[in-house]
């Protein structure tokens, strides 16, 4: 894992693809440190999965809560 400046957040958008992560259940299929090596960073305040979408990120199936929001928006 390489250094991650954003221990604080938990919510992580890809800036190439517009999709968000939510790190508090990160898997293999995230590649947060690829996206961390490319300067992909996307951080959102408030740190919630409804900012990202507000912002035009979908959520990442694999990993985000805001999957089971996205019907909800």
């Amino acid at each position: 894992m390489s250094n991650r400046p954003f221990e604080e957040h938990n919510i992580i958008g890809d800036k190439r693809s517009f999709v968000f992560h939510d790190l508090s259940r990160e898997s293999e299929e995230c590649a947060i440190d690829e996206i961390v090596e490319a300067e992909a960073i996307q951080l959102f305040g408030p740190d919630e999965p409804s900012e990202a979408r507000n912002r035009g990120y979908k959520a990442h199936g694999a990993c985000s809560s805001g999957a089971q929001e996205a019907g909800a928006a």
